[in-house]
């Protein structure tokens, strides 16, 4: 969870990403981390192969509240993924994200080619728009969609919220064409081995999420993975921790 892999481009502004050609990158093609940004018509082409998994063509994640906050649910609006081309030989992730919430999400008209298992794997999605993206060969492309993950590493997962904020169904969310291709682990249990909360208040996390100070005695190297675990170990006070038995 320290490790900050590269990218081509590391987008951390508004603005729009348009009409790139994308490959020979040693790790990520393209990472947003700001509201507000348009990625359309690039072309990633992972041309490196092998069976590297981690590699991502493009990334989502959200701004920072404060430090790590991406693992304390922190919120990206308005990112926009249009009529792009991914290609790779190897496992590369073509769309993906892993820690915080999203709202406003629209993911239209992408093609994609991986010999990976995820094609669009995203977590914490709120509500989005996810039309017409479909393998190369014109089947629709798979989609799954997982529970806000808490805490990194800790893996808290968030089945369902308070103060009436909720998923939305991804029937809204996705064209019918695609229903077939979406698996929707939203609300469920993921792996029994984790953490998981229900009616959890995210707001009121993430005041209190703030207001933890790693402690000074921590090496450097290990500051992240303590800060992670203590966000998610914070969590559980803030929802209904789901007993497994």
């Amino acid at each position: 969870m320290g490790h900050q892999r590269k990218a081509l481009f590391d987008i951390k502004q508004p603005g729009i990403l348009r009409g790139h050609w994308l490959e020979n990158f040693p790790e990520d093609a393209i990472r947003v981390s700001s509201h507000q940004v348009s990625v359309v018509n690039n072309t990633i082409i992972d041309s490196v192969g092998g069976d590297d998994a981690h590699r991502d063509g493009l990334q989502l994640i959200p701004p920072p509240l404060f430090p790590r906050s991406q693992y304390a649910g922190a919120t990206q609006e308005g990112a926009s993924v249009w009529c792009n081309h991914f290609r790779s030989r190897g496992k590369m992730q073509c769309i993906f994200s892993s820690d915080g919430t999203h709202k406003g999400l629209e993911v239209i008209g992408n093609v994609m080619e991986t010999a990976g298992q995820w094609f669009i794997a995203l977590r914490g999605v709120l509500d989005a728009r996810i039309e017409s993206n479909e393998i190369s060969d014109g089947r629709p492309a798979p989609i799954w969609f997982g529970n806000l993950r808490i805490g990194g590493g800790a893996n808290v997962y968030i089945l369902s919220f308070a103060n009436g904020l909720e998923y939305m169904p991804y029937q809204d969310m996705v064209d019918e064409y695609a229903w077939s291709a979406v698996t929707d682990l939203r609300g469920k249990i993921e792996n029994p081995r984790h953490r998981h909360v229900a009616n959890f208040d995210l707001c009121g996390y993430q005041e209190a999420a703030a207001e933890i100070v790693v402690p000074d005695d921590i090496p450097r190297k290990q500051q992240a993975i303590w800060h992670g675990y203590a966000m998610g170990d914070l969590a559980c006070e803030f929802g209904d921790l789901v007993s497994l038995v």
